[in-house]
């Protein structure tokens, strides 16, 4: 998706990550910024003068049912939805400042907010030709820290939510298309999966053929109808097909001899990352595991759409 000339809904703009997204975006689309502070939201128009801005207690279910009707006021067709707005108390459940009341007002803002907005505003969204929601998260939903517990279950929950309520719906079409120039037992392969749904995720050298010399297109058709039935998303796959390449971030760490934070990458061992090593994957459904091949067929052919001179 190109970010210009469109309609987006912003939460917790105001400061942080969310008021540098206000200053990126400001000049090529028309943004409703949502916050709790009136004061914050009066200077960030006083700045940006094209911002539009609405005062909400993301905390409160009332004040988020009416934030939701006054964006669909603003405007008729949502492009683009930014769950950003959270909050984080860190006393520990056994220090003395701790307030039971704060796990409601926590989990209230950080994930129940996202949920009913992105309901309320899914019509304006699918009306829109070309539309996204895009729910900020923290690493802390998958490496909690010792304290702020409710802040890392709630993103945890977010975490979650995003993977759920991206399954794929049985009228979206998800032909997968991979193609490259693929040398016999390198993992040098230039090739990228097509979602056709719009999402493009470059694979990077890690996927190869054990074929010899051949410039070849991989195409994946999938049976859409017998994906849904048994609640593949893109997601399911897409985390699948991270294990033939890059792999799947699962942490961070920073050795004692280096300034910089390493990544922890899981991914299978070299000689399963292959093209035809996704026949061979399963992924988890509500039925249990199904072998990805049972609706996903991998053709692969030589591409002779090039002339080489000699």
């Amino acid at each position: 998706m190109k970010v210009s000339g469109k309609n987006i809904v912003l939460t917790g703009g105001t400061t942080g990550i969310g008021r540098e997204m206000v200053k990126q975006l400001h000049e090529d689309n028309q943004l409703l910024v949502m916050a709790s502070n009136q004061s914050r939201l009066d200077a960030l128009a006083a700045e940006y003068p094209p911002v539009k801005t609405y005062c909400v207690d993301l905390g409160s279910v009332t004040e988020v049912d009416a934030a939701a009707n006054a964006a669909k006021s603003a405007f008729s067709e949502i492009d683009v939805l930014i769950n950003n707005a959270a909050i984080q108390f860190t006393p520990r459940f056994t220090d003395d400042n701790f307030d039971v009341n704060s796990i409601e007002r926590e989990i209230a803002i950080n994930f129940t907010s996202i949920c009913r907005l992105t309901a309320h505003l899914l019509p304006a969204l699918k009306a829109s030709k070309e539309s996204a929601v895009i729910n900020v998260n923290s690493g802390l939903a998958l490496a909690p820290k010792t304290t702020s517990a409710v802040y890392c279950a709630s993103k945890a929950a977010l975490e979650n939510f995003n993977f759920s309520s991206g399954r794929i719906e049985p009228d979206v079409p998800t032909d997968l298309e991979l193609s490259g120039r693929v040398k016999a037992n390198k993992p040098d392969a230039d090739l990228q999966i097509n979602l056709k749904s719009g999402l493009q995720f470059g694979l990077g050298e890690n996927l190869y053929a054990k074929l010899s010399g051949l410039n070849l297109s991989v195409k994946g058709q999938v049976d859409k109808q017998k994906a849904a039935q048994l609640g593949v998303s893109v997601a399911d796959v897409g985390a699948l097909v991270q294990m033939l390449t890059n792999g799947f971030k699962v942490g961070e760490y920073r050795p004692d001899d280096a300034r910089d934070e390493v990544e922890i990458r899981a991914r299978f061992p070299e000689s399963d990352r292959t093209i035809t090593g996704i026949q061979n994957l399963n992924v988890t459904t509500l039925e249990g595991l199904v072998p990805v091949s049972s609706f996903i067929s991998v053709i692969p052919k030589e591409n002779r759409q090039s002339v080489n001179r000699r």
